[in-house]
């Protein structure tokens, strides 16, 4: 009987596991590591930032470790110190590193995995791989290209690589060095259970009464960072010429510290001025909230400018039920197609019409809303916390085989 795979996850450094403070990539591995403790078929130990309400959270956990490393202590602080002046003598071919990376790696050496997996951050590969002697993946949940920043540097170092969508395999397949059998794509999931809108009726009253929503309007709703490339002052600038009865609820912040503000989110809040009554900013929501602003709105609005690896917001409005607009980007339309979404393009120059005419088609069509949200939430069922665990699992069987022979 084979043994059970152990392996070692590097999640971002700037928010914590289990995600207490949300965060796609926190989810994600969230997600992983609540179906191992129903399956049991790996040891997870999880590098993460210090943060008590996680700490606290984790102890419930049997089959997954998670070490909390203090980014803010003396020595990481002297560990800064020594890289900033560093860089002031070395001014090409600098690797990134931290004391994150250093503790983690450092742990990692006594713990005997099979994989260590780096969850999204490329830029940290080089230095994980020179600490370890371990086969190195890298899940990347944004785009690596031939183009990327050190690109072929970072392919020298990683062994594997997990992708969320065909898109981005396709991208770094296209990298020199990159061994296209290296390559796996593990799509990603959403709870499907916990974003059915029929759980949420009471909630959806709620919310709508809060911001003063009637029962005739059609309430927008985008999730997701408030920054240039998700395509949010486009979003505005549709809602702002459309009928009156469109309102938009926006969920998400400039930054991971939302006291923060960027010239971009001042943007924001000088076009939102305009019509305050139409458009509304909540600010961060916990995760464990989102569903029930999804089931409090009509239409799910993704208009992203960029090349969109696979974000989630396009998985949780399908799982609520409710219909989607999107744009033609990245990895978005391998997650929805017609029948579940509306999918305009995403030009600059053209975007704003494009959302304005697929606004006033589910505006004028209840039949269409309700149509496309019945079907996404079919089509989505096959994206599941199940099916991921099951493709994350299998792939890591195969590479264990590859590694093994």
């Amino acid at each position: 009987m084979r043994k059970k795979m152990k392996i070692a996850i590097i999640v971002p450094s700037n928010l914590p596991i289990p995600s207490v403070r949300g965060g796609a990539i926190e989810t994600l591995v969230d997600e992983l590591i609540e179906i191992n403790e129903q399956k049991k078929n790996l040891d997870i130990v999880v590098y993460s930032c210090k943060n008590e309400e996680a700490k606290r959270d984790a102890q419930r956990l049997k089959y997954t470790k998670i070490k909390y490393i203090d980014g803010n202590s003396m020595a990481a602080h002297l560990f800064s110190q020594k890289r900033k002046i560093i860089k002031k003598f070395v001014k090409n071919g600098i690797v990134f590193d931290s004391w994150f990376l250093k503790e983690a790696c450092h742990d990692i050496a006594k713990e005997q995995v099979d994989f260590v997996i780096i969850e999204g951050d490329k830029a940290t590969a080089e230095s994980v791989k020179k600490r370890i002697n371990r086969p190195l993946i890298l899940h990347l949940h944004n785009e690596m290209n031939k183009e990327s920043d050190r690109a072929e540097q970072i392919a020298n170092h990683v062994d594997y690589y997990f992708t969320v969508s065909d898109y981005i395999g396709k991208k770094v397949m296209g990298v020199p060095g990159v061994n296209t059998e290296s390559v796996f794509t593990i799509h990603n999931c959403v709870d499907t259970a916990s974003f059915d809108k029929t759980l949420y009726a009471k909630e959806r009253e709620i919310i709508r009464n809060k911001f003063e929503i009637k029962k005739e309007d059609i309430l927008l709703i985008f999730t997701g960072r408030i920054v240039p490339e998700k395509g949010v002052l486009e979003l505005i600038k549709a809602v702002l010429k459309s009928s009156d009865r469109i309102k938009l609820m926006i969920l998400g912040t400039p930054t991971f510290d939302e006291r923060k503000k960027t010239d971009y989110s001042r943007e924001i809040e000088m076009a939102i001025n305009q019509c305050k009554n139409r458009i509304f900013m909540t600010g961060y929501i916990e995760h464990k909230d989102i569903p029930q602003y999804y089931a409090a709105a009509d239409i799910a609005v993704i208009p992203s400018l960029w090349e969109e690896p696979a974000g989630l917001t396009v998985f949780e409005p399908q799982a609520t039920g409710i219909p989607c607009i999107v744009t033609n980007s990245g990895g978005i339309t391998e997650y929805c197609n017609e029948t579940t979404a509306i999918i305009v393009e995403k030009e600059k120059k053209i975007v704003v019409n494009e959302l304005i005419e697929a606004i006033k088609v589910l505006e004028k069509s209840p039949q269409k809303r309700e149509e496309l949200g019945v079907n996404g939430r079919i089509y989505i069922q096959r994206y599941n916390t199940k099916n991921y665990y099951k493709e994350y699992v299998s792939a890591l069987e195969n590479l264990y085989e590859e590694e093994n022979r």
